[in-house]
């Protein structure tokens, strides 16, 4: 059953409860509707990409820093608003390994389906081989899933991605 989950001052945002004491993810699921974008989104996307993307105070972008604070719904209309996840900050952090850090699993999943490159490396090791590192096998398994969707992505679409 879908708790709600809360920012303070902010909307409300449906999430499945996510198991924090066993790590299992099999309750979390993706939206079961998808909106069709709008000019007005395209054209936000478009006006606020680099704005969005910009280090600005402490050499955070707007997305490192709502990962950093957990702001789940925050981060979310920043990526519909054409924030990069894939965008370091000043200090060489990805929203990623940020969410990683913070154990922050439904933060995770929302930037891999967003668009977060799951083959980014960090102290030379990828999302899944921290993971697997760390003892979170169910961080790793759905890190290698999203590595096999996106392989097999680029091969149907007959190239290589680079690794």
């Amino acid at each position: 059953m879908p708790q709600k989950r809360k920012t303070p001052g902010y909307k409300t945002q449906h999430c499945f409860n996510v198991l924090e004491n066993t790590g299992t993810l099999s309750r979390l699921r993706a939206p079961c509707h998808h909106v069709a974008m709008s000019i007005k989104t395209v054209f936000n996307q478009l006006r606020l990409g680099d704005l969005l993307d910009a280090h600005g105070r402490g050499g955070e972008t707007y997305l490192t820093r709502a990962v950093k604070m957990g702001l789940f719904d925050v981060a979310e209309d920043f990526i519909n608003l054409g924030a990069d996840p894939n965008r370091r900050n000043a200090a060489g952090e990805l929203p990623l390994f940020i969410a990683f850090e913070k154990r922050d699993r439904v933060m995770l999943i929302t930037l891999l389906q967003r668009g977060a490159d799951v083959f980014e490396k960090k102290d030379g090791l990828t999302l899944r081989e921290h993971a697997l590192k760390a003892g979170l096998p169910d961080i790793a398994a759905y890190a290698a899933g999203a590595e096999e969707q996106r392989l097999s992505l680029a091969s149907a679409m007959g190239c290589r991605p680079g690794m």
